[in-house]
């Protein structure tokens, strides 16, 4: 991986022997390849309009949950529904 300055000539790289140190994809490639895998299976996506996030925080409390999901980020939605999840994709219209 190489990261440069795009100002000045200034530049640093590095190198791992054991294979690649990072990927940089596109946002657009990354919605298209989930969008295209969770349409294959829709029985176990639920896909939510005009919903808006109204606060992302922790929720220490972990009530009535059968895992640890104390460090999984809490999102509250608009219509008053609260998701936990490890990964949140959303798109801006």
């Amino acid at each position: 991986m190489q990261v440069w300055d795009g100002i000045s000539d200034a530049r640093i790289k590095f190198k791992n022997e054991n294979g690649p140190l990072a990927w940089i994809l596109e946002n657009y490639n990354i919605q298209h390849a989930i969008l295209k895998t969770l349409d294959k299976d829709k029985s176990n996506v639920d896909f939510l309009d005009n919903t808006k996030v109204r606060e992302i925080n922790f929720d220490k409390e972990n009530k009535g949950e059968q895992f640890d999901l104390s460090d999984w980020p809490c999102v509250e939605l608009s219509n008053g529904r609260k998701l936990k999840a490890r990964l949140l994709v959303s798109r801006n219209y």
